[in-house]
């Protein structure tokens, strides 16, 4: 509707003729619109869980510890300390022993002299003796 009335005011204005002093109105045409929401469709939406395996490959990284015993036996002043040579750690391990020692200590000095002396004791004593006595007789 608004667009027939703004023609008809242009087309009076084209009508007049140029030689006569006239005041000639400038028009200008816009446009206008309304916006009428309607529905076209309807859209129903559901959701589903779909199920399915899949294999990935995961680059999984495992410590091996491999241990090594080595009898020693070396007597040692003091605790030693863990070490580590050519990526390998090396960890000593020490026992305490008893050590029970057995010497001789010399306490004291015993000095033994012989000497011989000579003494004389009487002493009296009844001894006894067979005695044989031959006869002979003559014939």
């Amino acid at each position: 509707m608004e667009k027939k009335a703004k023609d008809s005011k242009i087309d009076k204005a084209r009508d007049n003729s140029p030689n006569q002093n006239k005041t000639i109105p400038i028009v200008e045409e816009s446009l206008s619109f309304d916006k009428v929401r309607e529905e076209t469709a309807e859209v129903i939406i559901s959701k589903s869980i779909q199920e399915f395996e899949e294999s990935l490959d995961i680059p999984l990284k495992k410590d091996e510890i491999n241990i090594n015993r080595v009898k020693v036996g070396k007597v040692v002043e003091q605790y030693p300390t863990v070490r580590e040579i050519d990526g390998k750690t090396i960890i000593l391990i020490v026992r305490e022993e008893l050590v029970v020692t057995k010497r001789l200590i010399l306490e004291e000095q015993i000095q033994v002299t012989k000497s011989t002396k000579e003494e004389v004791e009487r002493i009296t004593e009844t001894l006894r003796k067979d005695v044989v006595n031959i006869d002979k007789k003559k014939f």
